[in-house]
């Protein structure tokens, strides 16, 4: 058992950002390397064993990891990654894209690593002092997209979801419950965060919007038909994206900031939120269906939102505004000395 946990962090070749690793007794040197073994062992990422093994092979990460620097007028936003492929190009795209819109509103970015826990004793109290290693320095906590969200997390068999890993959900899950409890940072949570998060809360998903009649279009297809319903049109260069209207509560930030009450936006997803979670108060819904019959597209809760769709790719000033309003969040909870005691 750890007797103590600090926060450091280590440089990781092709990584957006510095990734913030929880120390334990002060074992310092190559614990990204311990990390990165321990992860290409663990079977929930089989398909990334290689990208692991390359790491591994490189020595990325081997030597010894350096202090969190000393807070400064910057607020420290953690990017929750979920994938060891995000550490670099694989699926590290979306991720350079939340550290420049952070670091763009002023904000200092850092990456967790997926999994951190896999550094320690598989035991409750070794988990609950990584998690709060993790979230000691942290005034802000952004979870990004990425796979499906395994329906084990709101008590359903598995249907339609794909490329499923409920440890590395359950994980999540519980670095944001606990987050939540201290009270003392901001949060923005993207598509799979989105959905995990409201889960996370009791809340519920919809395992494939086509087969549950929310869409004609298989959003897990490129669909080359030239088509205007729901969740597809065709860029100036006649690529297939996914984009649709949502409907904005009136008293939503997302309105207030558009002036207006239905929002165009992206859609890169086969699910959605069909229950928001406990406290998280739905703001959004898919215009074509309205407020009834439609999935959670947002939600607002104490400091903190979340949005189906991915606004790190939109510039319009709605999108915008979620990440400088976020950052700003993220800077009173750093004034107001949030940090996670000891």
């Amino acid at each position: 058992m750890p007797r103590r946990v600090v926060p450091m962090l280590v440089d990781v070749p092709g990584a957006a950002a510095p990734v913030l690793v929880p120390v334990s007794d002060g074992r310092t040197e190559g614990v990204f390397h311990r990390w990165a073994i321990r992860a290409r062992d663990f079977g929930g990422w089989i398909d990334q064993r290689q990208e692991l093994t390359r790491l591994i092979a490189g020595g990325a990460g081997a030597g010894a990891a350096r202090d969190v620097p000393s807070p400064d007028d910057r607020p420290l936003i953690a990017v929750v990654l979920a994938e060891p492929g995000q550490l670099t190009s694989r699926y590290g795209r979306a991720i350079e894209q939340f550290v420049r819109r952070i670091e763009e509103k002023g904000g200092r970015a850092v990456l967790t690593l997926p999994r951190a826990d896999l550094l320690f004793p598989d035991n409750r109290e070794a988990r609950a002092m990584c998690i709060d290693g993790c979230l000691s320095v942290v005034h802000g906590l952004l979870g990004p997209g990425g796979f499906d969200v395994h329906p084990r997390m709101y008590s359903q068999p598995i249907r339609e979801a794909e490329d499923t890993n409920y440890p590395r959900d359950r994980f999540e899950a519980d670095l944001f419950l606990r987050a939540l409890e201290l009270d003392q940072c901001a949060f923005l949570g993207v598509c799979r965060s989105h959905q995990l998060w409201n889960v996370a809360r009791g809340g519920s998903l919809v395992q494939e919007m086509k087969g549950e009649g929310y869409t004609d279009v298989d959003l897990r297809l490129a669909d080359r038909r030239e088509i205007t319903k729901p969740f597809e049109v065709r860029d100036a260069d006649g690529q297939v994206i996914y984009r649709n209207w949502i409907e904005m509560a009136p008293s939503s930030f997302l309105y207030g900031r558009s002036g207006a009450p239905l929002l165009w936006v992206n859609s890169n997803r086969h699910q959605g939120v069909k229950e928001a979670g406990d406290g998280m108060t739905p703001v959004a819904w898919l215009a074509h269906l309205g407020r009834e019959a439609s999935t959670v597209e947002a939600t607002e809760f104490r400091r903190g939102r979340t949005t189906q769709w991915h606004p790190e790719y939109l510039s319009d000033e709605a999108n915008d505004a979620l990440f400088a309003d976020f950052v700003r969040e993220a800077k009173a909870c750093r004034d107001d000395g949030a940090v996670v005691a000891g």
